[in-house]
């Protein structure tokens, strides 16, 4: 990791994304999720360690790797770009949730996520846009 560090710089190194492929059993609490998050910038660990968890270890772990990341990396500029003065909805949008979760367990006959971070859509009318109303 030293060497990674010293290779990359103190400023790159402050924002490096690191993806961790584990088994689902041992999804964030595991050796290397535990060891990056030591080594990482503590300010940007909650948005730049990602862990992917599975079943068994992917065919090819970098192109996984890489390609999550990208798709977490591009939705997170792609939020800011279309809210760029609405943080609220545009951090929402970054979630690891499915905004369409809340609507899938309403029509299952259940209810709304409690951890939902993102805005309320369940109580729009309908045909109501759900992030402007």
């Amino acid at each position: 990791m030293k060497t990674w560090r010293a290779k990359v710089g103190e400023a790159a190194w402050a924002d490096l994304y690191c993806v961790v492929l584990s088994q689902w059993t041992t999804s964030v609490l595991n050796q290397n999720t535990i060891i990056m998050k030591d080594c990482m910038n503590a300010a940007k660990v909650a948005t730049h360690l990602i862990d992917l968890p599975g079943l068994e270890t992917p065919k090819d772990p970098i192109f996984t790797a890489l390609d999550n990341l990208a798709r977490i990396v591009q939705d997170n500029i792609a939020a800011e770009m279309v809210f760029p003065k609405d943080t609220k909805v545009a951090d929402a949008l970054k979630g690891k949730e499915d905004l369409l979760s809340d609507e899938i367990l309403i029509q299952l006959g259940g209810s709304a996520a409690t951890t939902q971070s993102a805005p309320t859509y369940n109580t729009l009318s309908e045909g109501m846009c759900p992030v402007r109303k």
